[in-house]
Formats: structure tokens, sequence, C-alpha cells
């Protein structure tokens, strides 16, 4: 046992992953290397044999006994015929038990070829061989080969691009920039946490719950200013994470959803925990779509990075089948994003500067995406410059230093009613970034709708958004970041006719900050104040 016919046998599983030799993503495919008397067998049980002495010339030194490309899996370790008998079985009862797929033994006997050594893979369903390579002695055994054959893997990589799904898909995120992503861990993509483990620079971050996951990559795409990366499986897993994906939707941050799907030849029939994807999640994502081709994962990527960071960023959701994720393609991948960053017109700049020239109680309001630190530098710059009230819109009070005597609080749950009342009595508004939302308005009552009583100036970078509730003066199509630096090129008054106006607001919010008397020997807001 743990040989046929005094030759020693090789677990392999997967066929990207046969010990760096059978490595089909960077070209040194058995049937090739082999050449003479080689056999190469499709997926889903069957067998590739590859003579060893075919093989030494292309791969590099190994000997007789393979021991330079990958260690052997002798007669000690429990191996028979590249199925494990005790440990193995387990894992595939428990396969059947836990995921529904029918693995079968998928066993087949090696057989000797003339004068030659013989590797033998066998090629397991795709859950069987992915609960396999997290053996941790088979996944030993992999790394040790893919490390000794890197020289001559390197040497040919740029000769096929022939990769499975998840590997496909985990280089573009590579290409994109990506650096971390957050799941949950479900058994219909498996083979997109392959890629992701391969990747050797995306940091995999393991979450409890999917709803975490959702907000922790749009946490990070908010403290980033990256595209935030979530992956979860269907059913269950969406519906947890949808109150991420709302968030990201209502906060402008850009997000990339991954969704696992049942396979492809049981769409629409109801399958286990499957979900009508588009319809249910239109209504508050960017865009949705479904991967069914796997040399179609570059172009799908592609889409989804230029819609979540364009115009008024949020998130998207792309649906993966599981069988499309571990089909092989040869596909050329696609470049990183490329976005147009919109900059004001000089025409309304020149409005701009007209509007707050005549100005006597103006106030400035600042949220919405896209922000950076430099962002917040020139646009304190500004205020500093003007002597300008600014209030920061809902959940947006870092976007400006509130030690500033510029700051005059924060338009959200629970403003202030000196503030709300600043805003409702300010002769021009002057926002930038946000979309005046619910919470920043005090419930849509300190603007009148869509005529707002106030001068408005409102930019943001999605033409769409201006006007959807309120009529701007001046309307601006501009980033935050484009805007901020054009902001550099006006001109501040001598002596700006709102500087009591300023003092006085000012005022009201640090009376706010002040700890309220309450009974007791101890004041916890004096405590933390």
């Amino acid at each position: 046992e743990g040989a046929v016919d005094g030759q020693e046998v090789v677990l392999a599983v997967e066929l990207d992953a046969v010990a760096g030799i059978v490595k089909q993503r960077h070209g040194i495919i058995a049937g090739e290397a082999a050449g003479e008397g080689c056999e190469r067998a499709a997926h889903g049980g069957k067998r590739e044999v590859v003579g060893l002495d075919d093989v030494e010339a292309d791969v590099g030194e190994g000997g007789r006994d393979a021991g330079g490309i990958v260690e052997r899996i002798g007669e000690g370790d429990g191996l028979v015929g590249g199925v494990a008998d005790d440990e193995g079985d387990a894992l595939l009862r428990e396969c059947r038990g836990g995921c529904g797929h029918d693995t079968g033994e998928k066993r087949q006997q090696t057989r000797e070829r003339p004068s030659n050594r013989l590797i033998t893979a066998f090629f397991l369903t795709p859950c069987v061989s992915h609960t396999l390579t997290r053996s941790a002695k088979v996944r030993r055994h992999i790394q040790i080969g893919r490390e000794r054959a890197e020289p001559t893997i390197r040497g040919r990589e740029h000769e096929t691009m022939t990769r499975h799904g998840g590997q496909i898909l985990a280089d573009q995120l590579v290409i994109q920039g990506v650096r971390a992503a957050f799941t949950v861990p479900g058994e219909s993509f498996l083979a997109a946490l392959d890629g992701l483990h391969d990747s050797g620079s995306i940091q995999t971050i393991i979450c409890r719950q999917e709803g975490g996951a959702a907000m922790m990559a749009d946490a990070w795409a908010k403290a980033t200013g990256e595209t935030g990366i979530c992956f979860v499986t269907r059913g269950p897993g969406l519906a947890n994470a949808m109150a991420g994906l709302h968030i990201a939707h209502q906060d402008s941050s850009p997000m990339i959803l991954f969704l696992g799907l049942p396979a492809s030849d049981t769409e629409d029939r109801e399958a286990f925990q499957e979900v009508e994807t588009k319809s249910l999640l239109g209504t508050f994502v960017k865009w949705v779509g479904v991967i069914r081709d796997t040399k179609r994962i570059p172009e799908y990527i592609s889409r989804a990075f230029h819609v979540a960071r364009s115009g008024r960023p949020g998130p998207v959701v792309l649906g993966l089948p599981e069988d499309m994720l571990a089909a092989s393609a040869d596909v050329e991948d696609a470049r990183p994003v490329s976005l147009i960053d919109p900059e004001p017109a000089p025409a309304s700049l020149d409005q701009i500067q007209s509007a707050l020239g005549d100005a006597k109680q103006p106030v400035m309001i600042v949220g919405g995406p896209g922000w950076s630190e430099d962002t917040r530098g020139r646009v304190q710059d500004f205020a500093r410059r003007f002597d300008m009230p600014v209030v920061a819109s809902f959940r947006c009070q870092d976007y400006f230093d509130n030690s500033l005597d510029q700051y005059v609080g924060h338009a959200g749950v629970g403003m202030d009613p000196t503030l709300a009342s600043a805003i409702k009595d300010a002769d021009v508004l002057f926002v930038v970034g946000s979309r005046l939302g619910e919470m920043t308005t005090n419930g849509y009552t300190l603007i009148d709708i869509p005529n707002p009583k106030q001068k408005l100036i409102h930019v943001h970078p999605n033409g769409d958004e201006l006007g959807s509730v309120y009529r701007a003066d001046v309307p601006v199509i501009a980033s935050a970041e484009t805007f901020s630096k054009a902001l550099e090129t006006m001109q501040a008054p001598a002596s700006p006719a709102w500087g009591a106006w300023r003092e006085e607001r000012r005022a009201n919010y640090l009376k706010t900050k002040a700890p309220a008397d309450l009974p007791g020997d101890v004041h916890m807001g004096k405590v933390i104040g």
C-alpha cells in the first residue's frame, strides 16, 4: 500500500497543483511535458500519468526519485492510489454529507509505464479536491513542489495564461490594487478562496458573519479610499450582507461584493439557497452582474471597478456560479481602471465667487465621497482664508478639523437647534460633496423642495444627483479632489461681511460641547471631556 508494483506514487490534487510539475496555469501540462507515451484525461475522476524520466529535462534537476521536485508521499503516509485510506475516506464522507456533491470514490488504478517511474494525478470532484488540499499533509507536499519548481515555472509563465476561474479572479484584484478582502468562507466560491490564498499580496480577513464582513469592506473603502472587497455565499450569506451593501450605497462607498452561486446547470430551478440576484439587489446597488463564462472574468471585474468608483461611488455585486469558477480558461488580464475625475468649469468658479461676494450669512456644508487628507487640508485653507463657517454633513465629522474656529457643528442625528436655524437662515448654502439627505437636512425641513430659499451652490461628482431633490442655483459637477484644488484659485474678500455671523455660530457650537449639570458626585461628562 502506498506503492504500485514497487513504483512510488505521488498524490497530486487539482491540475494546477501537482507539486509544481503538472501546473497547467504555467504551461507545464502533463501531456506536453511527458511527451512519448503520456496520457492526459479530462477533469472529473480520471488520471494523468507522466513519465518522470521524460519530465526531468523540462522541470529541472530532480533525480530519478523526484527528490528535487516534490517530496514523495510514501508508504508510511497512509495513502492508497492517490486517495487517503482512513483520513481521505473520512473527508469523502464529510463532503457527501456537508454540501451534497455526489463525489463517488473516483479511484483509479495506476499502471506502470515502461522504464519510467510514475507520477499519478487523481482529479476528484471540486469539493473533495479542495477539502483534500486543506489537509496539512497534502498542502505541505504541494507547497514544497511549487517552491522547488519555481525557477522553471517563472520561465514559462508568459507562454500560456490558462488558469482556473478563481485564479483569474484573484489576479484581476491584484492588478486593480486590492490589498484586503473580507469574507465568511462558503463552499460555493472555494476556487476564489484558492486564488486569494495563492495571490501572495491580498490579505483575506475571515469574519464571523456576512453583515460584519460587508460593513468591514465598506469601512475599508472609507478609511483608505480604495474599493472595499467582500466575498459571501448565496442565500443566508447574501441576506446577512445586505445591510453592509445598503450602508455603502447611502454613504457612496466604492465596494464590490462577490456572491457565490449554484452551478449554472441548476439555475432557475430553486436550487439550494438560490436567489434571483439582479431583481433582489438592483434597487440599492449601482450594478449587479453574473459571470457565466470564465473567459469574461477580467471584463466583468474591470467593469465592476469602473462602476463602483465612477461618478457617485457605490456598491457593485458580481455573482459567481461555482462551475464557472472551477473551469479553466486562457484569457488576457484587464488593465487597471482608468477613471475620469470631473473638474469644475471656470464659469462655475466665477459664479461661486460672485455669489460669495454678495453673501452676508453663508454656510458651507462638506461631505460625500472621494475625500482625502490633502482634500481636507485644501478645504480648511479655503475656510480660513474666507473665514467661512463650515458644517460637517451626516457622519462626516472628520472631514474638517473640529478645533478650527471655522467649524460650527455637525448636521446629523440630534442636530443642535441653533445649527439647524443657521442652515435654514443662511443666504448662501455652499455644499461640497454632500447629497443633502434626510439626516443632514433634519428630515428635509431646513431647505425648501424643490426651490430652496437660500442660494444653493451644489458641488457633486455625479450629475444625476444635482437637481434630484433640490434645484441648485450653481450646480457643479466635480469631485471633492478636483474642486478643492480649484478653491485655491479663488480670491478671498479683504474683510468678509460674515465675520460676526461665523463667530456667533462657533460660540453656539462650543456651548453644545460643555457637559450638562447632572445630579450626583461624579459627572462623567466632565471626566470624559
